[in-house]
């Protein structure tokens, strides 16, 4: 296991080292609600998530050694591409070998805003590595929002032309307090990150310039 991180693919309980004990924990999988800035976030235990899939494996960030402010770098934005709930999403990423959701903030189209993975854990949103390992990979230090909805103009079935009102200003609450807590400087969209893989519209050629007029509003970076 590297100092920075480990690898977990079994329940947290089974690993016996000390600093492993610390940092390899059911608990941030257990919150109830929290704030994040002036947003409630409504955690996996109050939404019902089940246990996550630790064969399919996660990453725990050693926080322990490095803080999260110091590993926090950037926010990416997406879009589920339906308007199905956050259960239901995690259900469908499961089948595909997910331990649990991939983004760590899911929200709703009436503006709640639920926990998705903990932000101690990285996330499963922003794509491939070009190269292998899990700091090259550029989910590491980036903590993804996902709104509920699809806005690409050209998909297929089902679109949605708007974003509702209180879904955009969660979305921006969330990224300031996000900002302000962990000095998060950087504000991306899916099609911008440095990956491997296909390419992506996501999160959709509605959302992208709401998304870009916000990360100048609040004065962050975009694509290096």
């Amino acid at each position: 296991m590297s100092d920075k991180f480990f690898k977990v693919n079994k329940a947290p309980e089974t690993y016996s080292n000390e600093q492993c004990h610390s940092v390899i924990r059911r608990e941030p999988w257990r919150r109830s609600s929290f704030l994040v800035g002036s947003i409630k976030i409504i955690g996996r235990l109050s939404w019902g998530a089940p246990e996550p899939t630790w064969s399919n494996e996660v990453i725990y960030y050693n926080f322990s050694r490095t803080s999260l402010i110091n590993t926090l770098t950037n926010i990416v934005v997406h879009h589920t591409n339906n308007s199905n709930s956050v259960s239901d999403n995690e259900k469908k990423q499961k089948t595909k070998g997910y331990a649990a959701l991939g983004y760590h903030f899911f929200i709703n189209a009436d503006g709640s805003v639920y926990e998705g993975r903990p932000l101690e854990i990285m996330g499963s949103h922003a794509g491939r590595g070009k190269q292998a390992g899990a700091l090259n990979d550029p989910d590491w230090g980036s903590v993804g929002i996902v709104l509920q909805g699809d806005f690409h103009h050209d998909d297929d079935w089902f679109k949605s032309n708007t974003a509702a009102k209180k879904q955009l200003n969660a979305l921006e609450n969330l990224i300031l307090g996000l900002n302000r807590k962990y000095n998060i400087g950087q504000l991306l969209m899916h099609r911008e990150v440095n990956r491997g893989g296909p390419a992506t519209v996501c999160p959709g050629s509605y959302l992208a310039p709401l998304v870009i007029n916000l990360r100048d509003k609040l004065g962050m970076k975009g694509k290096r």
